[in-house]
């Protein structure tokens, strides 16, 4: 497939990766068809859709969190924002390591009203409590922010397929535990 990345700039032909739901990927950067689609979606929400994030100016007063940043945007998200890059890691968080770095959606240590934009790409259904987690990232967003959220979508299914029982104290595991990616 031809066609530009809108993180990298690149013109030229898409790989086809090995893992189906990531779609295409960027033959310049690597970015998968979600990474492209979190900076689209950013893009409009910001109005730089006319030009690739590489392009975008910088804008430090804009203060961004993101759990679990992936992919090759998160280097000139960086560059461009204010940019809180969190991995969930309890201990990390509890020893007090910078706070910039290591958070937790369901328990956020930082002042209310106190980001123009959150992400959350593909993290939601890891959050144990996501229903918390969504009210803390409402109580950090200013008025009028916005969170870009992503979840795992398979039309193929004909319902969810729920892992574990959070409803206790304790989790209980339906099936086997899986993990993936980064954090804890």
């Amino acid at each position: 497939m031809q066609g530009q990345c809108n993180i990298c700039g690149w013109k030229g032909e898409f790989l086809n990766p090995t893992h189906e739901r990531e779609g295409n990927h960027c033959s310049n950067c690597a970015a998968t068809s979600r990474h492209r689609a979190v900076i689209y979606a950013l893009g409009s929400i910001l109005g730089y859709n006319a030009r690739p994030l590489y392009q975008w100016p910088s804008q430090k007063n804009l203060k961004v969190l993101e759990s679990s940043p992936r992919g090759p945007y998160t280097v000139m998200l960086s560059d461009k924002f204010d940019y809180y890059p969190t991995e969930y890691s309890p201990a990390k968080i509890a020893s007090g390591t910078d706070p910039r770095f290591y958070a937790d959606f369901q328990s956020l240590h930082f002042d209310d009203a106190s980001f123009d934009l959150a992400i959350a790409s593909d993290v939601f259904e890891h959050i144990r409590k996501d229903d918390v987690a969504l009210a803390e990232l409402f109580r950090v967003l200013k008025l009028g922010g916005s969170l870009l959220l992503t979840v795992p979508y398979d039309h193929t299914r004909k319902s969810t397929v729920r892992r574990v029982d959070t409803s206790g104290e304790q989790d209980v595991h339906i099936l086997e535990p899986e993990y993936h990616g980064g954090g804890e």
